[in-house]
């Protein structure tokens, strides 16, 4: 779905009239991309969210800074959806119900997750922090979905996008060391978690920070759900543990009864 279908597809939910005038600049924009080369990325999107945002009719001057690095980079997509349920919602103007929410909140959730986890496995660190502090803007407004995910690459289903979400903003602390995204983290792990790669993330963050007790508390976990002994053991997070007794202990013994899970 193209963010020109998006808009359309909010439409008859919003009664506002910054729709039509944030839909028509977005049909423009793609149709005028459509018939020449398309431009920079930091001209065009820069151009034309300029244009949202001197419309004034919101009165969110604040979010230039807000947003300043983020329009320099590469989720045009994604970016324009968060931004548009933003303005649309706190422009006062706006109404909408619950199940536009509910729809809203868990579509943003699986295209965060998504884009996250694709800025990490690329290595783009400030482009995945970007993204997630974007999302987290929307979170006061329509709340955290709560919705399965597919894997585009394992085709693994996945429980639920929070986890997969939270899994993925543990290994981006535990890696960039970048502590700034953990409040989020720990708003997207939900009650009842059974994916195993979130707690074995948790045990790798413990265990760069040197806390034996959670470390091996969130490496019980993850055994029970599921994670293979053999992860614990190969994971260089781990080496400053490798010889403890305890870790040891946990990891032989309650990895014998739990099933291999494959990362």
């Amino acid at each position: 779905m193209g963010f020109c279908e998006f808009v359309f597809y909010i439409y008859p939910c919003f009664h506002c009239p910054l729709v039509h005038i944030l839909s028509s600049i977005i049909w423009l924009e793609e149709k005028s991309q459509m018939t020449r080369k398309r431009p920079k990325l930091s001209q065009s999107k820069g151009y034309y969210f300029k244009k949202l945002l001197d419309l004034k009719c919101c009165g969110f001057i604040w979010m230039r800074m807000q947003t300043k690095s983020i329009l320099n980079r590469k989720h045009t997509f994604l970016v324009r959806v968060v931004l548009t349920v933003i303005l649309l919602v706190f422009s006062g103007n706006c109404s909408y119900s619950e199940s536009l929410r509910e729809n809203l909140r868990n579509y943003l959730l699986v295209r965060v997750a998504l884009q996250f986890n694709e800025h990490i496995s690329n290595n783009e660190w400030s482009e995945a922090a970007s993204i997630a502090h974007l999302y987290s803007l929307t979170i006061p407004i329509l709340g955290i979905g709560n919705a399965p995910l597919t894997g585009f690459k394992s085709g693994n289903t996945y429980s639920s996008a929070r986890e997969f979400f939270a899994a993925d903003i543990i290994a981006y602390t535990g890696i960039t060391k970048d502590f700034g995204l953990l409040f989020l983290g720990n708003q997207m792990i939900p009650n009842d978690v059974t994916d195993p790669r979130l707690y074995f993330n948790l045990a790798c963050l413990y265990a760069i920070q040197r806390d034996k007790e959670e470390m091996l508390h969130n490496v019980a976990i993850a055994l029970r759900l599921g994670q293979s002994p053999k992860d614990f053991l190969t994971d260089s997070d781990f080496d400053g543990f490798k010889k403890d007794p305890d870790f040891i202990r946990i990891v032989t013994v309650t990895g014998r009864s739990a099933t291999p899970f494959s990362k």
